[in-house]
């Protein structure tokens, strides 16, 4: 499964990803299904750059400024 679309069924299925520190963090309102869970495992890395970059960028708009579109 790409990056991409794992992320695209996380948000579908209402998973909520966020940093933790160094850790990723998880939540689900109604649990995950075994494989979006494999994948989550299988992709954590990229998952956790993501949001990583997210962070920095989100950090660096100003007020009323615009977010730049995340590449994967």
């Amino acid at each position: 499964m790409a990056l991409t679309d794992l992320m695209g069924d996380l948000g579908r299925a209402g998973v909520r990803l966020e940093l933790a520190g160094d850790a990723l963090r998880v939540t689900s309102g109604s649990g995950l299904s075994p494989e979006l869970r494999s994948a989550v495992a299988t992709h954590k890395p990229a998952l956790l750059e993501v949001l990583r970059r997210a962070d920095v960028m989100l950090a660096r708009v100003p007020p009323g400024g615009t977010l730049p579109v995340l590449a994967s």
